[in-house]
């Protein structure tokens, strides 16, 4: 609770909550019983910037202490940023899965420069999801 900024709301009905305050306690539910392998689908929809982050800080720490996170999300450059490895759907069928790296290296588009260190984001996931989209069958 202490994690996820619960502790205050420990005594209350979950009905009373904030929709960020419901996902945060979701996402406790879910972790209550400390899994090796987390599926969180769309975590961060509809959650404020402070929520956001700090739910990306709580789910880094898990996943460098061995938890093992699958993430849905549609926010792609929190995919980037936050993902070794991505899998791409479309039509329910799998159209790409490899390292987030490799993705950005094998379907830059054309005459999209590779990412620098310190970049802002020239070369991101959101043109090679686009790029890998227009190419799949």
């Amino acid at each position: 609770m202490a994690n996820l900024d619960l502790t205050s709301k420990a005594q209350s009905n979950m009905r009373s909550l904030s929709g960020g305050m419901k996902r945060r306690v979701l996402v406790a539910q879910a972790l209550v019983h400390r899994p090796p392998v987390i599926v969180l689908d769309e975590p961060t929809a509809g959650v404020d910037v402070e929520l956001r982050q700090s739910l990306w800080q709580f789910i880094s720490r898990l996943n460098q202490a061995g938890h093992t996170i699958v993430l849905t999300t549609h926010y792609l450059e929190e995919a980037e940023s936050l993902c070794a490895r991505i899998a791409m759907l479309k039509g329910g069928r799998l159209v790409a899965l490899d390292t987030t790296e490799n993705l950005l290296a094998k379907h830059r588009p054309a005459g999209m420069a590779p990412k620098v260190l310190g970049d802002d984001g020239a070369a991101d996931l959101e043109a090679v999801f686009v790029k890998i989209m227009a190419e799949a069958q």
